[in-house]
């Protein structure tokens, strides 16, 4: 079981979105932010909340950008997905919490255990945090995020639940 995660932005903005910050803080002994994942929050500011409850949440650290590999940077994948997996390298048995598809195949290629949005939701639910996770698969989708209608039916499956 991974303790420390390294969190990119989307998982963050759209828990924060759905005022559910509370799910990733409670499932990790440490949840680190890269500066420069901070600041992709931070440009977000004047569209939703997310900022704001990343800037005042007491589990979520924010640490300083760390040199990316060249091993990382050949996958060409955004300044915040980079800092992400660069600072997981630099801290073996921690995992990151990240939703894009490059990004992900790019852990996978160095065994960095990886949980994206939906993932933690089902952990959640899972570890008894959560009651039912269909309202809030609903209101994360309802909030913007783009979740595959097969995956949210196979993921609820495990838990008897289905999605309205």
């Amino acid at each position: 079981m991974v303790d420390v995660w390294i969190c990119n932005s989307s998982p963050l903005i759209a828990l924060a979105r759905i005022q559910r910050l509370d799910l990733i803080e409670s499932l990790a002994a440490q949840v680190v932010v890269p500066a420069t994942v901070a600041l992709e929050i931070e440009a977000g500011a004047s569209r939703d909340g997310a900022a704001n409850a990343v800037r005042n949440s007491s589990r979520l650290r924010i640490r300083p950008d760390v040199a990316i590999p060249e091993a990382i940077h050949s996958w060409q994948l955004d300044p915040g997905e980079n800092q992400v997996l660069a600072v997981a390298l630099q801290r073996p048995g921690c995992g990151v919490v990240i939703d894009d598809r490059a990004a992900r195949r790019c852990a996978a290629s160095f065994s960095i255990p990886m949980i994206g949005t939906i993932g933690l939701v089902a952990l959640a639910r899972r570890r008894g945090t959560l009651k039912a996770a269909a309202p809030v698969y609903k209101a994360l989708r309802d909030a913007g995020l783009f979740v595959s209608p097969a995956l949210l039916k196979t993921v609820l499956a495990q838990f008897g639940e289905e999605i309205e």
